[in-house]
C-alpha cells in the first residue's frame, strides 16, 4: 500500500483527499504533488484539498519542508481553495503558526480534528464568504448534482 494515497473526495470532483499512512516521507510527498496537480489540472473550478494526518508523524525536518509545501500545488496552482489539515489539531495548530509566520498567506490553510469537521468546515465557510450554495460556487445546478 503505497504511504500516501490521493483521491477524489467526492463525486463532483470539488475537493481532493489525501491520506497519510504511517511511514511517509518527505519524498512521498513530492512524488504526491504530481498526483495533486494532475488531479487539479483536469477540473476548471475551484477544488479544496483536505490532508488526513491522522494515526501517523511528521518526519524529521518538517520546518526545512515548508518553502517546498509552499510552492506545492495546493497552495499555488489556480484552481486551489482551501487546505484543511486533518489531526491532532494541537499539533497542526503550531505547525500552521509556523507557516504564517515564515509565509503569511495562510488564510487557505486550516486545521480540523476528522474528516466529517473537515468537510463541514469547507461547506460552511463558502456559505458564510460567498452566501452561495456548494452547487453554485461551481456553477452547477442543485438538482442535477454536477
Amino acid at each position: 500500500m503505497p504511504s500516501i494515497t490521493t483521491e477524489w473526495d467526492n463525486e463532483q470532483k470539488t475537493a481532493i483527499r489525501v491520506t497519510y499512512q504511517p511511514g511517509w516521507t518527505w519524498d512521498d510527498v513530492e512524488h504526491n504533488m504530481t498526483v495533486e496537480l494532475e488531479l487539479l489540472e483536469s477540473v476548471s473550478h475551484r477544488v479544496d484539498v483536505i490532508e488526513d494526518f491522522r494515526g501517523t508523524r511528521l518526519p524529521p525536518g518538517a520546518v526545512r519542508q515548508l518553502p517546498k509545501i509552499a510552492e506545492s500545488p495546493p497552495y499555488t496552482h489556480p484552481n486551489s481553495g482551501l487546505v484543511i489539515m486533518v489531526g491532532d489539531v494541537t499539533f497542526l495548530d503550531k505547525l500552521v503558526a509556523i507557516y504564517k509566520s515564515v509565509y503569511g498567506r495562510a488564510q487557505k490553510l486550516h486545521t480540523q480534528p476528522d474528516l466529517d469537521a473537515a468537510r463541514a468546515f469547507i461547506e460552511d465557510h463558502y456559505t458564510r464568504q460567498t452566501q452561495e450554495t456548494p452547487a453554485a460556487r461551481y456553477g452547477q445546478d442543485e438538482d442535477d448534482g454536477q
